[in-house]
């Protein structure tokens, strides 16, 4: 309590930093729960949730995800349309992490207040990356007064990263297919493959590179720490 604070609304949070306090907003990361019931969002600010991420690593009953490749939605469902407004009115913020990129578009085009991007970074470090956002979906968050928020993640920071994780999953599919499911050696098989490969970390200078190019496209006030 001496260091963190719950914060519910602005003057919350403006208040907090007076106090030299860091505001805590609550989150839900995937709005699956709200179950397409828009008594279920009234509930949830109730109890407290002030952003909510639209969908995570699977398209749900709002969304797509940039991580599902079968887009169901072609970006947003009806409900999900209808939601943007509903969260806008009620007062829990967008964030449009994880959503894919038609998700993002449809989301800045009927939104009125901004959204956060609240755990994203840069596809111009992470080519092909849809998880991440690129330069022209940066530029309509910065005309939307949102913020995207760094996420520190390796493999959201550099694409040497990435290679690394595509190059477990090809040796393990390797193993599966040549000695089955049930083969001992999978049982420690990331373990050993770390040993063989180590991973590649990115470094602070990295993220600080993400950070510098957000300032540098839309300015310094909508980019922060995720």
């Amino acid at each position: 309590p001496d260091k963190f604070a719950i914060a519910k609304s602005p003057s919350d949070v403006k208040a907090q930093f007076k106090k030299g306090l860091i505001s805590l907003p609550m989150g839900m990361e995937n709005g699956s729960p709200i179950q397409g019931d828009l008594a279920n969002l009234t509930d949830f600010y109730e109890r407290g949730i002030r952003y909510i991420t639209l969908a995570h690593s699977q398209a749900n009953h709002i969304s797509d995800s940039s991580y599902d490749l079968r887009r169901k939605w072609k970006g947003l469902s009806p409900f999900g349309k209808t939601l943007v407004g509903e969260m806008n009115n009620i007062g829990i913020m967008l964030d449009i992490s994880h959503v894919s990129d038609d998700a993002f578009y449809q989301v800045i085009e009927l939104t009125k207040v901004p959204v956060i991007a609240s755990h994203s970074s840069l596809r111009r470090f992470t080519p092909g990356f849809e998880r991440n956002m690129d330069d022209e979906m940066i530029k309509k968050l910065g005309e939307n007064g949102g913020v995207i928020m760094i996420n520190f993640g390796s493999s959201f920071v550099s694409k040497e990263a990435g290679k690394w994780r595509s190059g477990l999953t090809a040796a393990r599919k390797a193993l599966v297919e040549k000695e089955g499911e049930d083969s001992p050696k999978l049982e420690n098989f990331e373990e050993n493959y770390r040993k063989e490969v180590p991973y590649p970390y990115s470094t602070l200078d990295e993220v600080l590179d993400h950070i510098d190019h957000v300032v540098k496209l839309i300015g310094v006030d909508h980019v922060g720490i995720g």
